[in-house]
C-alpha cells in the first residue's frame, strides 16, 4: 500500500489523504491489548517523511477505532486519520477532522471541516512623517527598485 500512494506525487498540489491506514503512528495511539512495537510504526511513518506530510490537526476523541468490549478487555486505537501536505496547509490553514460517536461499526466515521481563512479586509496604507527624518529613507526604496527579481505574477 505504501509504494501505491508514493507513486501518486503527493507533493505536485494541495493533497490530503484521510482514511483507515490500518495502523497507528505513535506508541500512545493505542490503550489495551498488546503494546505497539516502533517497528510496527516504522512503515507509516517512513511514508510520511517520504512524502513530506503531515497530520491534519484533529479535535475530540483521539480513538477512530475500538473493540466494543467494556472494562479490562476494551482496546482503542487511531488508525484513520487525516494527512496533508504543506501546499494544503497553506490553502486550508484552519481545516481540521474529528471523529464522530460511533454508529454500528467499529470505526468512527471522520469528518474534515475545510475552513479558509477569513479575509481581514481592507488593510488601509499607513505613512509616518517621521520615517522620513529616518536615514536612509530616500535611498532604501530607489535601491529596491533597482533590484532584479526573476519570478512570476
Amino acid at each position: 500500500m505504501w509504494q501505491e500512494l508514493l507513486s501518486l506525487n503527493i507533493q505536485s498540489s494541495p493533497r490530503l489523504l484521510a482514511g483507515d491506514f490500518n495502523t497507528a503512528r505513535f506508541t500512545d495511539e493505542k490503550v489495551g491489548g498488546k503494546a505497539l512495537s516502533f517497528q510496527q510504526l516504522g512503515p507509516i511513518n517512513d511514508f510520511i517523511t517520504s512524502c513530506s506530510l503531515s497530520d491534519l490537526r484533529s479535535v475530540g476523541s483521539p480513538w477512530s477505532w475500538n473493540n466494543k468490549s467494556l472494562d479490562s478487555g476494551r482496546i482503542a486505537v487511531r488508525l484513520d486519520r487525516a494527512l496533508c501536505n504543506t501546499q494544503w496547509l497553506a490553502t486550508l490553514p484552519m481545516s481540521y477532522y474529528e471523529y464522530l460517536p460511533h454508529s454500528t461499526g467499529d470505526h468512527s466515521p471522520m469528518q474534515i471541516h475545510l475552513i479558509k481563512r477569513a479575509g481581514s479586509g481592507f488593510i488601509p496604507f499607513k505613512f509616518f512623517n517621521f520615517w522620513q527624518t529616518a536615514e536612509g529613507f530616500n535611498s532604501v526604496p530607489k535601491e529596491t527598485w533597482m533590484l532584479h527579481v526573476e519570478g512570476t505574477h
